[in-house]
């Protein structure tokens, strides 16, 4: 079920001097329950919009105004459907795919704005010796990816926009991976590692097209969805990133090694890595307590450019002061003025790389994150963050799916909490030479500042069960960002938009 974001900390934004502007205001009356989730035409630049309660789920289509122009509704499926896994179909007719904790049970709803009609269906899959691994949204069909237990075994469930189901199987015996103890296993090991901040059996899904959370970055499992194929990486082992590309057409796998960085070690646990995929190449760290290596390569492992930092050396490619955020006594920011302090702290919390295309530019984000320490309370957001605190999904193509149980933007924003940070931001060109400057502040930053100032002004708490405002959601079109929220005094759901 929907659960609670910082996006609570939301209400009578007109009291705030940085808030942007409101683009609509319109009624819904919501019963208990309250979700909300959206599909967004890039070409058209309209919004399809759902609103759930405990007992319907309402389809409203928005155009470039974030008006309504047409609605259907139907039933809201039972309590076992926990999330909202995906999505197909075109503007005038979508499905949603439900999906529950057990991931066995599928419910797809069909929302037809021409006949004004709604259709459910129902799917139970079988998973036998499987193990669930993601869903995804791509070129009009809906993915469900297992893999079979103790096997380079992957199966793929796929639904088509008419709400038929195939089921594809991918046996590749001839693969091999190596774990983190540097031990030859298969795909199914590889997933059932528990390492760093990442459970067995979970990847994390990662679109370079948008922001991306170095909590999320620093998983040693990551899946991206790009053109027409998935591919993810592994970084348990200290030498290599492997990377598996998934072809959807053909469903033919191939399976690639490439060595990161060196760095001076005494023991292989004393070093740390990560990597991510971005724009067709691989940016990879590795770092030991006194060095640490940034390399940028290609897919066929040529390295194209690399940059290193040493214990006594100043960065000189960073754009940023060393922050620290969240400490542990008064989980405030604190500056890092030594190059060592940047290197033992990142080293000991987690390392992450993010990549973020800036006006033509990238932007990097280097640092560690810890894990969520007990009894953390206070900080619900913090600001300053840059591209590196939030995120959001953008599917191949000309379509992005955020709903917010698994909406990344809110996920990204949630992700630091009760957490220490550590990081850098860099600019570079696209020749990835290092650029000179301040990197102003984005959309992101604007809204932290937004919801910030709203906390601080004791608006509404996080804990208070009297908020008045609730089922948040931000959704993207082009560079633009909208914040969303439903207001309970007034029944209506607002809609105010953000910009670089």
């Amino acid at each position: 079920m929907f659960k609670k974001s910082v996006f609570l900390i939301v209400l009578f934004s007109g009291f705030v001097s940085f808030a942007q502007e409101i683009v609509n205001s319109f009624p819904i009356d919501f019963k208990n329950n309250r979700d909300v989730f959206q599909i967004v035409n890039e070409t058209t630049k309209k919004v399809t919009f759902f609103a759930s309660d405990r007992k319907e789920v309402r389809a409203f289509l928005l155009n470039d105004k974030m008006q309504i122009t047409d609605s259907v509704k139907s039933i809201r499926p039972e309590k076992k459907y926990a999330d909202i896994a995906g999505y197909n179909g075109d503007k005038s007719s979508p499905r949603l795919f439900w999906i529950s904790e057990n991931h066995k049970d599928i419910f797809s709803q069909n929302f037809d704005f021409v006949t004004k009609n709604s259709a459910n269906h129902e799917y139970k899959l079988k998973l036998q010796n499987e193990k669930f691994v993601q869903y995804f949204s791509l070129n009009e069909l809906f993915y469900i990816m297992t893999v079979v237990k103790d096997s380079n075994i992957l199966k793929f469930y796929v639904f088509d926009s008419e709400g038929k189901m195939v089921e594809k199987s991918i046996d590749t015996p001839s693969l091999f991976f190596l774990n983190n103890e540097n031990l030859k296993t298969n795909l199914f090991g590889m997933l059932k590692e528990e390492i760093g901040l990442q459970s067995s059996y979970s990847v994390q899904k990662i679109s370079p097209e948008s922001t991306t959370s170095l909590v999320f970055s620093s998983k040693k499992r990551k899946c991206y969805i790009l053109d027409n194929k998935v591919i993810m990486t592994f970084d348990s082992h200290w030498d290599y990133t492997q990377m598996l590309t998934i072809d959807l057409n053909s469903f033919i796998v191939s399976e690639k090694f490439i060595k990161k960085p060196f760095v001076s070690f005494q023991e292989k646990y004393d070093i740390d890595s990560n990597s991510y995929l971005f724009e067709g190449k691989l940016y990879q760290i590795k770092l030991s307590s006194s060095e640490f290596k940034l390399s940028v390569k290609s897919l066929d492992d040529v390295l194209l450019k690399e940059f290193a930092i040493s214990n006594d050396d100043p960065i000189d490619f960073k754009n940023s002061v060393i922050l620290q955020k969240g400490n542990a006594f008064t989980n405030g920011d604190r500056v890092l003025e030594k190059t060592s302090q940047f290197l033992r702290k990142v080293k000991n919390n987690n390392c992450a790389i993010s990549c973020y295309n800036l006006n033509q530019n990238l932007l990097i984000t280097l640092g560690g994150v810890s894990e969520i320490r007990g009894g953390a309370g206070g900080g619900m957001m913090m600001g300053g963050m840059g591209f590196g605190m939030a995120g959001a999904l953008m599917m191949p193509g000309n379509i992005m799916f955020v709903p917010v149980y698994m909406n990344p933007i809110l996920d990204n924003f949630n992700s630091y909490r009760g957490r220490k940070v550590i990081y850098i931001n860099c600019l570079f060109n696209k020749e990835i030479d290092h650029l000179q400057g301040e990197i102003k502040p984005l959309a992101f930053d604007k809204i932290q500042d937004f919801l910030t100032e709203e906390s601080k002004n004791n608006l509404t708490l996080f804990s208070n069960p009297n908020n008045q405002v609730d089922s948040e959601t931000v959704f993207k079109i082009d560079s633009v960002y909208y914040l969303g929220y439903y207001d309970k005094n007034t029944k209506q759901y607002t809609i105010r938009k953000f910009e670089d």
